[in-house]
């Protein structure tokens, strides 16, 4: 077996390049890909370097979506091959940016599993809770309150990974006591999941976003808001070419209205605003629907949107 390495600092777009050419090359194809480089920042985002927190983006977020755009026309050409995402079981909290990041990597891997059925392509993303590796001391991350039974072991969390990831399962979250946690980070109330995350941080100082801040940011007057509405009357959807016309009327959301909803909740500090009794409800279910069933309405709406 002949081994290449490929030495990249991946917040460096020329490196970054370099890797993203290794895996479009047709000649050579590769049929694993396993996006696993890590970064922490045990600031809260308050107080953390915006140049490290720019580089945990380039990382977590811009890599894996770069390298996976590099493999896949290959993958599809051959149809063959396997994607996986190692993400965290943070990627359900409300964490700071690391969380943040995280989320995206997941929710990619669970659309693109979707998106490419009918193929003999596996994306899958490993969401595994705190594991044994040089990670947390490299990060200088004070773990030492951390009960033992909460460690996972290395070898045995890529095992169930690789398992699952043949299986095609969109997510993996290896160990029990990390399967319940992701039933409760997946369908508590968000106000509790909140306050988790935010004790998470405060105590380990590990460094979804505005969510984390308007909880990082409590017992000040500083308001944080994430703005969460649905299909609204812009000139959004037509620069982007988008088909809108099979959209019922009753989807569409008046932007004044909208502006006016979303600054009322920010007043009030209300950490997520959905404006529209309709988006509201689908709220609800996107968030505490059995994930298969939110994976596949999205996928179709994307699919009837195209």
């Amino acid at each position: 077996m002949s081994v290449q390495t490929l030495k990249a600092d991946l917040t460096k777009p020329a490196q970054l390049a370099k890797v993203e050419s290794r895996l479009a090359n047709k000649a050579n194809p590769i049929a694993v890909l396993i996006n696993n480089a890590g970064f922490g920042i045990k600031q809260s985002f308050i107080d953390s370097d915006l140049k490290r927190e720019q580089e945990l983006l380039d990382v977590l977020v811009t890599a894996p979506m770069r390298l996976t755009h590099a493999v896949l026309p290959t993958m599809i050409k051959q149809n063959n091959g396997i994607i996986v995402n190692v993400s965290s079981i943070a990627s359900w909290i409300a964490g700071g940016t690391y969380s943040a990041a995280k989320s995206y990597l997941t929710v990619f891997s669970e659309y693109l599993n979707n998106e490419l059925k009918g193929t003999k392509i596996k994306v899958s993303a490993l969401c595994p809770g705190f594991t044994r590796t040089e990670f947390h001391e490299r990060g200088k991350m004070r773990m030492n309150g951390l009960p033992n039974f909460m460690w996972l072991d290395a070898d045995k969390l890529v095992a169930k990974s690789w398992k699952d990831a043949q299986k095609n399962k969109s997510v993996s979250v290896p160990g029990l006591q990390y399967k319940i946690l992701a039933l409760i980070a997946q369908y508590a109330p968000r106000p509790l999941v909140r306050k988790i995350g935010i004790n998470v941080r405060r105590k380990q100082r590990l460094t979804v976003f505005s969510e984390y801040l308007n909880n990082e940011l409590k017992g000040t007057k500083i308001k944080v808001s994430a703005l969460c509405p649905g299909f609204t009357r812009t000139e959004f959807h037509e620069r982007g070419k988008m088909r809108m016309s099979g959209l019922p009327n009753f989807m569409w959301l008046d932007a004044d209205k909208l502006v006016a909803k979303s600054w009322k909740d920010a007043n009030r500090n209300r950490s997520v605003s959905v404006p529209g009794m309709q988006y509201k409800l689908l709220a609800l279910i996107a968030q505490y629907a059995p994930r298969p069933l939110v994976r596949k309405i999205g996928i179709n709406v994307r699919r009837k949107q195209r």
